[in-house]
């Protein structure tokens, strides 16, 4: 795997989908957005082999220098029975075809959680849900 092309495109593709969904790179690979209190986040991380997609949702009420993911989940489990990692290829074509398929499950599922969530009562209704479940 060439990590230094899978770097770039991450960057490349986190600073596009910053701007297509009015993001802010917290870090060249950390999108968040601030809606009503509620910080939405889309993180990249680059472990040896391959790519994660972290999503999450913080209020941004708790006291913190740090962003924490328990509100959230890596994006390969998330609405998906998908496993393994992203662009664990070796070529430019590969990483690219799989950036393309998060953005779809950015599009498809997580906006629409962030949409779900994107108030205090509503992230509240949420997690009261969720203890109930």
């Amino acid at each position: 795997m060439d990590k230094k092309l899978l770097s770039k495109s991450v960057k490349k593709f986190s600073k596009n989908l910053s701007r297509t969904y009015g993001f802010e790179l917290n870090k060249p690979t950390t999108l968040v957005k601030n809606c009503n209190s509620i910080l939405q986040i889309i993180s990249f991380n680059l472990p040896p082999s391959g790519l994660y997609c972290n999503i999450a949702v913080l209020p941004i009420y708790l006291p913190t220098d740090v962003i924490f993911y328990d509100i959230g989940t890596r994006l390969n489990h998330f609405k998906t029975n998908l496993s393994g990692n992203w662009c664990d290829g070796n070529t430019e074509e590969e990483i690219l075809c799989d950036l393309d398929a998060i953005q779809k499950l950015i599009e498809r599922n997580v906006l629409p959680w962030f949409n779900e969530v994107s108030s205090p009562v509503a992230f509240i209704n949420m997690l009261e849900k969720e203890a109930l479940a």
